[in-house]
């Protein structure tokens, strides 16, 4: 983009390093956490150059949840030591940054208020041709207004006159109504 309208986007592979998935099958969860990544060493070193990058804002893309960490399916929480290296270098790098994740059939704002000089935060939106139809709810202690079970589209609008940098988060439904939304405002 223009000076001071610039945006990266970093997509991760979460799968072709990633190692086996333990099956936990008496468990709460479907797996067992495992001390393995997600992202090999050549990913990790990629990573880090990706970020060295002067963009006003970077959307960081991942296909499961980075935040997350409660839900029984595929997340980055199954790797502890990983998501804990990913968020550790996302704090280094001192960018303004978003993530994006799905997977999931549900739409959700997963965000971390620590650590950071902003909440971070994991916009998951996936669902358009179907969604979780199950009862009830699953915990998400970093969940920040409802769980959405119902076909959505995520949207991102980005402020780049605001100051501070101002960005708005929709989930959508298949109409265009929004199921929820989140406004975000990052350090200049």
């Amino acid at each position: 983009g223009a000076e001071g309208r610039t945006l990266k986007v970093i997509l991760l592979d979460t799968r072709y390093f990633r190692e086996a998935l333990k099956p936990n099958p008496d468990g709460p969860t479907n797996y067992k956490p495992n001390e393995g990544s997600l992202l090999g060493e050549a990913q990790w070193q990629w990573l880090e150059e990706e970020l060295q990058t002067d963009a006003r804002l970077v959307i960081l893309g991942s296909s499961i949840q980075v935040l997350s960490p409660d839900h029984r399916f595929e997340k980055w929480n199954n790797f502890p030591q990983a998501r804990a290296r990913l968020l550790d270098m996302l704090r280094k790098s001192g960018l303004n940054l978003l993530v994006l994740s799905g997977d999931r059939h549900i739409s959700e704002f997963s965000m971390l208020e620590s650590g950071f000089d902003y909440p971070l935060v994991d916009f998951t939106s996936s669902g358009l041709t179907h969604a979780w139809t199950g009862e009830g709810t699953e915990a998400n202690p970093l969940r920040h207004g409802p769980l959405i079970k119902a076909r959505n589209y995520g949207l991102i609008e980005i402020d780049w006159d605001a100051h501070p940098l101002s960005v708005r988060l929709q989930s959508k439904d298949l109409d265009g109504g929004v199921h929820d939304q989140l406004r975000l405002s990052y350090p200049e």
